[in-house]
């Protein structure tokens, strides 16, 4: 541009940002000058211009440092460097080989010298003496060259220092400018405040405001939903910036912290999601305020509602921008800690009434939210708390099936269970009440990961009320005595089915968690015996068994083993079909399983005084004590005293919320309600008691004991201190023992109650308009279904149920110290350990392996995760034809079984074992006919395979006789018997885990079109897999190449891969077709 057409400072800010003293063709500033000068510069109004011409001036004098000396000379050391690369590798590859001679010699002179052969021994040493003196030359040799490499680049870079020191520095001016462009629309002096002044600002305003308005994503206004409008762009003018690469499509951010430090101007951090006009939640779809909360039309920083997550920053917010806590809305925005929440609002449906109901139990991208939700469930705090999606929790799931039922009732059938064992038979499980009562005052005594939590030795009802006289210790010891009272009494017997014989407890032990005899145990349990490898995927389903022996007795386990269900019809523990001698020897292997010390500690015994009063309080309450509880507790005997004051207990503690207990059956919630209309997430802050939480001198008092942290008056932080420690806000205050909080101490750790109070915050009142919200077919229902199914059972503890991206090394860590892994090592043919991670195909290089999602993997261990969506797209009614595995994504179990025969498998997996011959099984889960239906159609569904009835090709069409000989001796010629037997034996020689599938099984159990997909790449489609990939892609004929070696004796199908591979899908077909019957016809 002509020098007039420069802004009147941009020259100015050019020659500081270029000469020293600021003298037009002065020498270039160093370093520090630059770095000052750019500083001092990036306030002013022109500082975009003045750094765009400075720009453009280093650019032109770096092209002008590019002489032909230059580049000459730059051509003669990069020759040198090639040359002293190329002789460093001859040299290193030299050295290498020697090296594998000196260990090679080291280890016959070593052998020899232990067997005393002298001779030997002497020849051995010498070669090894002359080959490691060879060895340290080549070693000297490859460091030379090595070193005359570096010292010929640091030359280069010295030589090339100056023209990358401008061209660094024109690169950096033009990205900053580009900044500064953005924030000069902001920027403001007399002159532009002039044209904002009110009544002048209708003219040519300089200052715009950006919005974007949403009238179906509605704020609710109390009594009128009113349309969404955002203004947050008109201060975070870059949000929405991105950069796309061009070749791979990567959508990043264009200002960052790196090149933009103040942080209203950047870019939202996750683009590719958010914002973005290349997003799905764009800024013009959805706005800001619908995900970050806040009042979307204020234009400054306290009436857009703010809310700092950190106490720095809250500091940091209060001297920068004079922040304060607004009283004057409803929605603040949510710290940005806890902004998952807002996914809830459309990846959830709120109208739902059960879990499998609901959206995706599992939100994409949002972690702690999915973290929060699952701990929410496994707690089980919807036994206490009415919550979206649990409305009707732990009734009994056969109720399901009664034929007529209403509506209502059949719902209940995938209802969530309530988090606790039965205890309708307790008397027949525990060894004593003394035992049970000491479980029930402190189960982390016993086994510290329970899940129970803690009720009692609390802070608030523990130790003496000096005010009100209370002894709290004696007053709650005595309530856990009628607790354990009330359940003992309340016990029906458990009439033995079969008399227990005596175990070997080492047997036992194998069954348990030996890699090579064990049952599956360790898919769901743990055990001090097997631990876990640090950092390797968990078993926590079910509880710790380390110390069931001082539990429950030799007698119980045997018979809870043999069948779990006769005990307790609504467990979720399945038959392991274990025989009387298997359930035996687990059940004297689980009896030694023991904590002594628990197991010496008596609990002290009940004090009448207390029982008495206890029992006149609860007697107040009840209609048959006829307005006298005394003379009513009177009458009682000692017994019946203690079962009254248990029957009080359970009710004041909600027992009942995760356990079955006779006599509660229509027992309601006594928690604060947190979902549907009374929102948790929408509650205002005013309801919430901080109790002395937001005193400073109480805090310091209540610290160490209690917990006690100061509090701001916000919603997050008042729930992750209740979380942490239910009762700290009773700290300080005087109240009597029936207005004590309640909660118990579940023991969650920071990062868990952060993730909860996110969930928590999710529970909001309001609905988005429902086409906001992801499309959701029958087939998406139905997946859904089925996967809250198979969490219910724990189907992921033995089963990946989709691939996931990982990075995996070329070898795989010896199985051996996992001890008690459920899988069977991966072995060779021999017998050893296969530790490769990626086997070679026959005909070729490995593949990698496309995964169905990318996910970090979690602490719990394989997670259920979504189902892989179909490798191509299809009609309903055409057959597949997939293209090489290697572009194509994981299928899942309804592509590849049939669904009949999953139904039958699922109900008797003993009948229709797969792998017959192995130790492991698939249990035989306790399933409704509801939950099987359920877990056959949502394989399907997820698959978007027909269901329930097979269109077009169920089955692969017969071989005729001739063509079935050539089927034969191509089968053959694969050696594929080799791994996969046939029904009713297995080959000697490898150990059974080697064995694959019998393929007798095909015709009723797989589906032609994922044999034709496997046979492919199998590598492809389960990562992992010893299958070997017979026909290797060849990319420049971009084909399949025939497995044929080729001196070969014979040719089959004229080397024609597709025909080979569709000849081996019918043949392994007919293996199981069922033969016509005599006489004509088909069976």
């Amino acid at each position: 541009a002509a020098e007039g057409a420069i802004p009147p400072g941009a020259a100015g800010i050019r020659d500081r940002l270029l000469f020293a003293g600021g003298a037009a063709g002065g020498a270039d500033l160093d370093d520090f000058g630059f770095e000052g000068a750019l500083e001092a510069s990036r306030t002013e109004a022109d500082f975009a211009p003045g750094a765009a011409l400075a720009a453009r001036e280093y650019e032109e004098r770096a092209e002008k440092l590019r002489t032909p000396e230059l580049l000459a000379e730059q051509a003669r050391i990069e020759a040198l460097v090639k040359e002293a690369e190329d002789a460093r590798f001859e040299a290193e590859q030299e050295q290498r080989t020697l090296q594998a001679l000196v260990d090679e010699h080291r280890f016959s002179m070593d052998h020899a010298k232990a067997l005393g052969h002298v001779h030997e021994a002497e020849e051995a040493t010498r070669k090894w003496k002359e080959t490691f003196q060879r060895e340290a030359e080549a070693h000297a040799r490859m460091d030379a060259h090595a070193a005359r490499k570096q010292a010929l680049a640091a030359d280069l870079k010295a030589l090339l220092g100056p023209v990358a020191a401008r061209e660094a520095r024109a690169g950096r001016l033009l990205e900053i400018a580009g900044v500064a462009g953005a924030r000069r629309k902001i920027d403001s002096w007399i002159a532009k405040g002039l044209r904002d002044a009110p009544l002048l600002d209708f003219v040519a305003p300089v200052t715009k405001i950006a919005q974007t308005v949403h009238p179906d994503l509605t704020v609710d206004y109390n009594f009128a939903q009113v349309q969404r409008v955002d203004r947050c762009m008109t201060c975070h003018t870059g949000i929405d910036k991105v950069k796309v690469d061009p070749e791979t499509g990567e959508v990043t951010p264009l200002f960052t912290a790196e090149n933009t430090p103040e942080k209203v101007f950047r870019t939202h951090p996750r683009p590719e999601l958010f914002v973005s006009s290349v997003s799905k939640h764009s800024v013009g779809q959805v706005g800001c305020t619908v995900c970050h909360d806040g009042q979307g039309w204020g234009l400054s920083f306290n009436d857009a509602y703010h809310t700092p997550d950190t106490p720095e920053k809250e500091a940091e917010w209060k001297e920068k921008h004079h922040w304060h806590r607004g009283e004057s809305w409803t929605f603040p925005m949510l710290p940005l800690n806890h902004v998952e929440a807002s996914c809830a609002k459309c990846h959830r449906d709120p109208a739902a009434t059960r879990p499998a109901d609901s959206f995706a139990k599992e939100i994409p991208m949002a972690p702690k939210w999915n973290r929060g939700q699952r701990l929410v469930e496994e707690k089980g705090c919807f036994g206490c708390h009415k919550l979206d999606g649990y409305a009707v929790p732990g009734l009994d799931k056969w109720l399901g099936e009664i034929p007529h039922a209403d509506e209502k009732a059949a719902a209940l059938a995938t209802a969530a269970r309530k988090t606790g064992p039965h205890l309708g038979r307790i008397a027949s499980k525990w060894k004593s009440e003394g035992d049970a009562w000491k479980w029930i005052w402190n189960p982390q005594a016993l086994r510290p990961t329970t899940s129970m939590p803690r009720f009692f030795g609390q802070p608030n009802n523990s130790g003496s009320d000096p005010l009100t006289g209370v002894d709290y210790d004696l007053r709650t010891r005595t309530e856990v005595w009628g607790i354990t009272a009330y359940l003992w009494d309340a016990s029906e017997p458990w009439e033995r089915p079969t008399p227990r014989i005596e175990g070997n407890a080492e047997n036992g032990k194998a069954l348990f968690g030996s890699a090579e005899s064990g049952v599956g145990c360790l898919a769901c349990h743990s055990v001090k015996d097997f631990p876990r490898p640090e950092g390797g995927p968990g078993n926590g389903f079910g509880p710790d068994l380390s110390t069931v022996g001082s539990k429950v007795g030799r007698d119980w386990l045997f018979h809870w083993l043999r069948n779990p269900s006769d005990y307790w019809h609504g467990t979720r523990m399945p038959s392991l079909r274990l025989t009387v001698a298997e359930a035996a020897d687990l059940a004297a292997y689980l009896e030694t399983l023991k904590d002594e010390a628990w197991e010496k500690d008596q609990p002290p015994p009940p004090v009448e005084g207390m029982v008495r009063d206890l029992a006149i309080e609860a007697a107040r309450l009840l209609p048959e004590a006829g307005g006298d509880p005394s003379a009513f507790v009177e009458r009682l005997s000692p017994r019946d005293r203690l079962k009254v004051v248990g029957k009080r207990a359970i009710t004041k503690y909600s027992c009942f919320g995760c356990h079955e207990i006779r006599g509660f059956e229509k027992a309601d919630r006594i928690g604060t309600q947190l979902g549907g209309n009374e929102g948790w997430g929408s509650k205002d802050v005013d309801r919430l008691d901080f109790g002395l939480m937001k005193d400073p001198a109480a805090v310091a008092t209540y610290a160490e004991k209690w917990g006690a942290r100061l509090l701001p008056h916000r919603k997050p932080e008042w729930a992750n201190l209740k979380l942490l420690n239910p009762r700290v806000f009773d700290a300080g205050v005087t109240k009597q023992p029936h207005e004590k909080l309640l909660m118990p101490n579940f023991h969650f750790t920071e990062d868990e109650a952060d993730a909860v109070v996110t969930y928590l915050m999710s529970l909001q009142v309001g609905e988005v308009a429902p086409k906001r919200r992801p499309i959701r077919g029958p087939e998406d229902v139905a997946a859904e279904r089925m996967r809250w199914v198979a969490r219910q059972y724990n189907c992921y503890g033995c089963h990946t149920m989709a691939q996931e991206r990982v990075v995996l090394p070329d070898q795989t860590r010896e199985t051996r110290p996992r001890g008690g892994d459920i899988r069977p090592w991966i072995l060779d043919e021999d017998g050893y350990e296969n530790r490769d991670a990626w086997p070679p195909t026959l005909g070729g290089e490995s593949s990698l392996v496309p995964a169905a999602r990318d996910r970090v993997a979690e602490e719990r261990g394989i997670r259920l995760a979504e189902l892989a969506k179909p490798p191509a797209e299809r009609s309903k009614h055409e057959r597949v034809r997939h293209p090489h595995p290697r572009d194509v994504a994981e299928v899942g179990e309804g592509f590849k079984v049939q669904a009949s025969w999953l139904f039958r498998f699922l109900r008797d997996p003993g009948e229709m074992g797969l792998r017959y011959w192995l130790k492991v099984r698939m249990p035989t889960f306790p399933y409704s006919e509801a939950e099987l239906n359920a877990l056959v159609h949502g394989f399907a569904a997820a698959d978007r395979v027909p269901f329930p009835f097979e269109f077009g090709e169920a089955k692969a069409a017969p071989l005729s006789d001739g063509e079935k000989e050539e089927a034969k001796a191509f089968f053959q010629s694969l050696e594929c018997a080799k791994c996969h037997p046939t029904k009713g034996g297995v080959q000697e020689g490898p150990p059974p885990s080697a064995f694959a599938p019998d393929l007798n099984l095909t015709f009723d159990r797989l589906r032609p079109d994922w044999v034709r997909l496997w046979l492919r790449n199998p590598g492809a489609v389960q990562k992992g897999t010893k299958m070997p990939a017979f026909w290797a892609w060849d990319p420049e004929k971009g084909a399949l190449l025939s497995p044929t070696p080729e001196d070969a004796p014979r040719r089959f199908y004229g080397d024609d891969a597709e025909k080979q591979m569709e000849a081996l899908v019918r043949y392994v077909f007919d293996l199981g077709r069922p033969k016509a019957p005599a006489g004509g016809g088909t069976k």
